[in-house]
């Protein structure tokens, strides 16, 4: 989201360093709390033979299993067993669905209801096994929230034949499971295509009617606990960096010139327009890629559509503006704008920690470094347009947050193809907004929170604490008790508390590794952080 001049997006260094952050804390908080393939709960432990009966060793074998309905503990239910193994399932209870693969004895599946259809209140797994009865076949099963089977068990769902034929209703559910029901465990089940009308992750979004009391008293310590995290660490490392960037970075000098020539030249012979149009283009395919059904597809294509319209407007639209503004104050300044092309490593870093993590409805830093009004401006200037940047994102946000709700409430969990096209573009308003102001507020001379570091500190504060109350509670999935606390919330906590310890780990090194002699591209008169008292960043 940084309108700085452009003179801060071509430091190889600060390339380096994304890089460095989607390698060091991405991947490691990804394998700790999982993402779109992981394994379910064993389905061959903890099963009591009910009555003294042996479980049918076939499920599939069991005629009554497929097509007919059964009265069940959630609602009538209907389940259909496919030829490659794979089955389907639609209750009645929050029109529900399941889908799985059948397992040795067992219909290991992933139940999904309206309207949220997402973990760890809208979803969890589910398994199933069938047995001989005095009465005849039924079926013993077990359900738990999300994949949190270890910590708060599993509960019964149970279920006898009725011999009736499945409503229209459950029939047209079950048809469409696959589609409204994206399992976890990619490796029992096959990615659905998308189609018109099927919902992508952005249908993920929490509303406003979810939130409650709870959630947003954790939303208000939950950022006083991350700004005390990230604060001090991203200007220490901030300040590191800059007195040692040659130490760091002083191989890829020659290189980042050819780039910055190259693009130099690039520029000068392409219209502004297409340059800005072209990144636009580049930036939405790639953010699309945080749907994990993401490809050549129906549904595909109208999530890019979406996204398209909630990047324009929330920042194409806003540097129009100040465009105008400051031409209009300035006439001889003229500024333009332009799109740089190394923001795109940001945008793909995004896209890898949504994809790694599991996180929805994902995280869009679509232009966060993309646009940039290129005309040089005064510290204070550079804060107050960093400052507007950022409230106009927020406000984008909850507008479209607040028009997502009202669509979600009035068209239901199984709206129209246009009526969901509206819903997620309304929620790609909210995602492309909000999503992004945590780090985008983050102290680094990069990024617009380092402009307004430099010019005021306390307004710095009050901005990154509204920025990270807005994200916890529009964004992030929050718990709705004090004993349901997501894991994707503690991962947040979690790549927090690894920034930190990047950050104060890399001054160690440069504070007490002594600087070695003669390092090709290093510049002796570069200054250890640490030399002169605490760190501040500059913009």
């Amino acid at each position: 989201m940084s309108t700085a001049p452009l003179r801060r997006l071509t430091s190889s260094a600060w390339l380096a360093l994304a890089a460095l952050i989607g390698v060091l804390v991405v991947l490691p908080a990804g394998a700790a709390f999982g993402g779109s393939d992981v394994e379910p709960s064993d389905p061959d432990a903890g099963w009591t033979v009910p009555v003294n009966h042996d479980f049918i060793a076939d499920p599939a074998s069991v005629p009554e299993l497929t097509g007919e309905v059964w009265n069940s503990t959630w609602g009538d239910i209907v389940f259909d067993i496919r030829a490659d193994g794979s089955f389907t399932a639609a209750y009645a209870y929050r029109e529900g669905v399941v889908v799985g693969s059948v397992v040795g004895e067992t219909l290991v599946g992933w139940w999904c209801e309206a309207p949220s259809r997402q973990p760890p209140a809208g979803a969890g797994e589910a398994q199933f096994r069938i047995y001989e009865s005095p009465s005849g076949v039924a079926i013993v099963g077990r359900w738990s929230f999300g994949l949190d089977t270890a910590d708060v068990g599993w509960e019964g769902w149970n279920a006898t034949p009725l011999g009736s034929p499945p409503t229209a209703d459950l029939q047209d559910r079950m048809a469409r499971a696959d589609e409204l029901c994206a399992s976890p465990f990619a490796a029992l089940t096959t990615a659905a295509s998308m189609g018109i009308d099927t919902p992508s992750t952005l249908s993920a979004l929490t509303t406003i009617q979810s939130v409650t009391p709870i959630a947003a008293a954790v939303a208000g310590g939950g950022a006083v606990v991350l700004v005390a995290v990230a604060a001090y660490p991203a200007v220490l490392l901030d300040g590191t960096l800059t007195a040692n960037r040659d130490r760091l970075f002083g191989w890829a000098r020659r290189p980042a010139a050819r780039f910055r020539q190259w693009g130099g030249t690039l520029r000068t012979r392409l219209p502004a327009w297409l340059g800005v149009t072209l990144g636009l283009l580049a930036t939405v395919v790639l953010s699309g890629f945080i749907e994990p059904r993401f490809g050549l597809n129906p549904g595909s294509a109208r999530l890019l559509a979406s996204l398209a319209i909630s990047l324009a407007m929330e920042r194409l639209l806003f540097l129009i503006i100040v465009r105008r503004i400051v031409h209009r104050r300035s006439p001889a300044l003229r500024p333009t704008i332009q799109f740089a092309a190394s923001s795109l490593l940001f945008v793909a870093v995004a896209v890898l920690l949504t994809r790694v993590t599991g996180f929805e409805p994902g995280i869009v830093f679509g232009l966060v470094l993309g646009l940039a009004v290129a005309s040089d401006l005064t510290r204070a200037g550079e804060a107050r347009l960093a400052l507007g940047a950022s409230a106009w994102a927020l406000a984008m946000g909850l507008v479209g947050w607040c028009c997502y709700s009202i669509l979600v409430a009035i068209l239901g969990s199984e709206p129209p193809a246009l009526g969901l096209f509206a819903i997620e573009t309304f929620s790609g308003f909210a995602v492309a907004g909000i999503a992004a102001l945590p780090i985008a507020l983050l102290p680094l001379a990069v990024l617009d929170g380092g402009a307004i570091w430099a010019w005021r500190k306390l307004v710095w504060l009050a901005v990154y604490v509204v920025g990270l109350v807005a994200f916890l509670i529009v964004v992030l999935p929050m718990p709705t008790s004090w004993d349901e606390v997501s894991l994707t919330y503690v991962a947040w906590i979690v790549l927090y508390s690894a920034f930190c310890v990047f950050a104060i780990g890399l001054w160690a090194v440069f504070r007490f590794v002594p600087r070695r002699s003669g390092v090709p591209g290093e510049t002796p008169a570069a200054a250890d952080p640490s030399a002169s008292g605490p760190v501040t960043g500059s913009a």
